[in-house]
């Protein structure tokens, strides 16, 4: 496996161009991807590795990604409308101040990461594992999580009030400071054999499922 460095900034690529882009042709690795300022439209990405990376402000959108795994890459103010997302991978991933349109994920799986004051706006996850990702501030309009696993997800000061939980599994998550229906969830979503616990600690509402 033969990895490289790239850098892209303040760069837009689309179907009409010749160039092609990191990740568009299949065995693609980087061992760092710095994508800054740039925007990706009408494209289909596909079996890319990532090693490390960052992006600030770019934007992908109208767009397809397929099996492309990324570990320790850190967005800020990134940008996602109307893209597919089908058997990707990332670890430790940090995106902060972020937006999500339109955005279907697909059998993906997301691993100790993080979105800060992220949006997530008519977004939807079918049959994915979030396995201890950390959710703070975030908002949530028009969510569903179709028979996808939330295993050890944690929220903070999240509004979660317009998210469908049918056909959720959730596995020790825990809702700190959390806009959302108890009732909803309960009747929607799979606890396996969890319940809600509610106490409060220095003020703030904590809300975590426990073993019953």
């Amino acid at each position: 496996m033969n990895f490289s460095e790239k850098v892209i900034y303040g760069k837009e690529f689309n179907m009409n161009m010749s160039d092609s882009i990191p990740l568009c042709s299949s065995c693609s690795y980087f061992s760092s991807l710095v994508f800054d300022l740039s925007v990706i439209r009408d494209k289909s990405l596909c079996s890319g590795f990532i090693a490390n990376g960052t992006s600030f402000r770019s934007q992908i959108f109208n767009s397809s990604l397929d099996m492309v795994h990324a570990n320790n890459f850190s967005a800020l103010e990134p940008s996602f409308d109307t893209l597919d997302v089908r058997q990707c991978r990332a670890n430790r991933l940090k995106w902060q101040t972020g937006s999500f349109r339109n955005v279907n994920f697909f059998d993906c799986a997301s691993e100790e990461s993080q979105y800060i004051d992220c949006k997530f706006s008519s977004v939807k996850f079918q049959e994915c594992t979030l396995t201890a990702d950390y959710f703070r501030e975030c908002t949530f309009n028009n969510v569903s999580f179709e028979n996808t696993t939330l295993d050890g997800v944690r929220f903070r000061a999240c509004d979660l009030r317009a998210v469908n939980w049918s056909k959720v599994h959730l596995v020790n998550c825990t809702f700190e400071n959390c806009h959302l229906s108890f009732e909803c969830m309960n009747k929607a979503a799979d606890m396996q054999g969890l319940e809600i616990d509610k106490n409060y600690k220095n003020g703030t509402l904590i809300v975590s499922f426990v073993p019953c």
